[in-house]
């Protein structure tokens, strides 16, 4: 990678985070950015999507 490119983390993982232990989307974020980082927010919301999917065709 090169120095002026930011390593993105998966939105997937965070929306694991999120959807196994609760663990807030915003706080993810904080972290991954103070670590010089972004997460793929786009992603994460596709998650959250694709599970409302699946809920709804349960029911």
């Amino acid at each position: 990678m090169c120095e002026n490119e930011t390593e993105v983390i998966d939105g997937k993982v965070a929306f694991e985070l999120y959807d196994t232990f609760g663990f807030p989307f915003d706080l993810t974020r904080l972290m991954i950015t103070e670590a010089g980082r972004e997460v793929d927010e786009k992603g994460f919301r596709g998650g959250i999507a694709e599970t409302k999917r699946e809920i709804s065709c349960r029911y």
